[in-house]
């Protein structure tokens, strides 16, 4: 290690985690995601003195990678999360975990002990010696690369080196992990220079792309089906409108996997649904109608293959545009495939099968009105269908609806239409619950512009009924909570009773929001009788008149459709 107090081309003196933001910088990333800690507290001050990356702080580590991940569903920028050492950057496992299964390219900033100290029994000993968590391999698992700092000649190289790395090929996290010692004031970075990216999407090979096209082409003379199914690849790889061109020169229907909603308009006529075990009839009738299926942007993972059917593609000619190598026929063998990343790969196929084959007639295609069915209303309760087709109805143009893990899944799946410009996303093969509660921030960092919804088990739940703190069955979405606090739990959990002197002004204001009746009257908590009769009869709220005027932005015909007076339901607590 070279400590010195002056960089050797006599310019600005910088310490390692003055360099590693500066670098960033330079990289053009505008957010960091993470938790403090007193040896990564250099790294806190590096970031708040920087003019360009905003630093939000989380409560815990996990949330912050999740948001690094929100960052770069649809922008593929560099997410970049940070952690102190030991248990903190441990809590970001979970996160890396669906960055490395849905292909975001996040950056992990961590701190590391001492080397000095390895295995010695510090405080947060993460080095796997004697015999201590070992920090390296944990993240090894989870991420494309580990990195470790201990020299501070390597901070630029290493940085460099971990950044293309995370965007090269199939995007993915990496870790870098600092060395307290090199943190320490008297010890400086010599030769600083910016990061030079190298990393550049897979391009589509000729060769492969002539076959391709050569197939598509003998399978469309021979008037044999041809299907084009679409997933998150699709989307991230802003192949949008790659997919409609595609699909309207050479008239194939487009399915989409539940991730890849949205890369296509959802009232396209040639747009016939989702393809998964919760999808579309009318998409499930296509495929198996279909000769030829050209998979764009699709690993073919479990709820796109109906459990991993082994028999799913039999008697079918199967053609994969995938980022990855590792991807294409891994689970089923695939006639031809196309390493290549969405947008150029879709493209060249297009160009080289339109030199091939002369205009087409429009084709008949079910679309997903082959099975409309009407909603039924036996609860009295807004049937989580209706939800979410209400959610795509007002889902302002370039709005994005994040889906977290759950069996509301199947309900936005199903229902939930969307139009050119919106995008959906689920989470990934790894599905942990939480994710997009938390990345919906980092998405709204990165692009300030869209409307971001969240729809998580509580906002679309399958079930009727929950408990309240007595053990008694509520309705699902019932305000009786709010207002009913038992006093044996009020007892049993003084904390919660301090909460509520503090948090009884926010609880006021928003129960005023939920009712007109409320506004400018003080609202009393804690007994049922300084309640209004509206409020205590919790779901069943009436809907406040504003929602009943003509110019509402839904529009009079649309408020027609939401249930009136007595069903009309409270979803805040959602």
């Amino acid at each position: 290690m070279r400590v010195t107090r002056r960089a050797r081309d006599g310019g600005f003196v910088m310490q390692v985690y003055e360099a590693i933001v500066r670098g960033l910088e330079s990289l053009g990333v505008q957010t960091a995601f993470g938790g403090n800690g007193e040896n990564i507290a250099s790294l806190t001050l590096a970031l708040d003195r920087s003019k360009t990356i905003l630093p939000i702080l989380t409560r815990h580590e996990q949330a912050a990678a999740y948001m690094a991940c929100g960052y770069s569903m649809f922008t593929k920028n560099l997410g970049v999360c940070f952690a102190t050492v030991g248990p903190g950057a441990f809590n970001m496992i979970t996160g890396l975990a669906v960055a490395m299964s849905d292909c975001y390219p996040v950056l992990a900033l961590t701190g590391y002990i001492d080397t000095r100290w390895e295995g010695r029994g510090a405080v947060n000993d993460t080095s796997g010696r004697n015999p201590t968590p070992d920090s390296q391999a944990l993240f090894a698992a989870t991420t494309k690369r580990s990195f470790k700092i201990t020299d501070v000649d390597q901070t630029c190289d290493l940085l460099e080196e971990a950044v293309n790395i995370a965007l090269e090929g199939r995007p993915g996290p990496v870790q870098v992990a600092v060395a307290q010692n090199l943190t320490h004031p008297h010890v400086h970075v010599p030769d600083y220079h910016d990061p030079r990216l190298s990393a550049t999407p897979p391009q589509p090979d000729t060769v492969a792309v002539e076959e391709i096209a050569a197939a598509l082409a003998t399978a469309l003379a021979g008037r044999r089906r041809v299907l084009l199914l679409a997933g998150f690849g699709a989307v991230h790889g802003g192949a949008q409108g790659e997919v409609k061109r595609f699909a309207e020169r050479f008239q194939v229907p487009v399915v989409t996997k539940l991730d890849g909603k949205g890369v296509i308009a959802e009232d396209h006529r040639l747009c016939v649904g989702v393809f998964s075990e919760s999808g579309h009839a009318s998409a499930w009738k296509a495929f198996r109608e279909a000769d030829v299926v050209l998979a764009v942007g699709n690993s073919l993972n479990q709820h796109a293959t109906f459990g991993l059917s082994e028999d799913l593609f039999d008697d079918k000619t199967l053609i994969q545009v995938n980022i990855s190598a590792e991807e294409i026929g891994k689970f089923y063998p695939v006639d031809h495939g196309l390493v290549s990343d969405a947008r150029p790969g879709l493209a060249a196929i297009t160009d080289a099968l339109a030199a091939k084959i002369g205009p087409l007639p429009p084709v008949d295609v079910d679309g997903q009105d082959y099975q409309a069915r009407h909603i039924p209303h036996v609860t009295g309760n807004i049937h989580p269908g209706q939800l979410a087709q209400m959610m795509g109805a007002m889902l302002p143009p370039s709005g994005v609806i994040l889906a977290d893990a759950g069996a509301h899944l199947a309900w936005l799946g199903y229902y939930l239409e969307l139009e050119e410009g919106q995008n959906f996303c689920k989470c990934g093969t790894f599905g942990p619950m939480a994710a997009h509660t938390n990345a919906d921030i980092g998405l709204k960092a990165a692009q300030p512009h869209r409307t971001v919804v969240v729809g998580c088990g509580r906002l679309l739940r399958d079930g009727r009924v929950r408990a309240d703190d007595r053990g008694r069955e509520q309705p699902a979405g019932d305000l009786g909570d709010l207002q009913r606090r038992p006093v044996q739990a009020r007892q049993a959990l003084p904390a919660r009773e301090l909460r509520q002197d503090r948090s009884r002004r926010a609880r006021s204001t928003r129960l005023r929001r939920l009712c007109p009746r409320l506004r400018g009257r003080r609202v009393h908590r804690g007994l049922p009788g300084g309640v209004p009769e509206c409020i205590r009869r919790g779901a069943r709220l009436t809907a406040p008149e504003r929602h009943r005027r003509e110019d509402h932005p839904l529009g009079a015909a649309a408020l027609q459709q939401l249930p009136q007076g007595d069903t009309a339901r409270h979803l805040g607590d959602a």
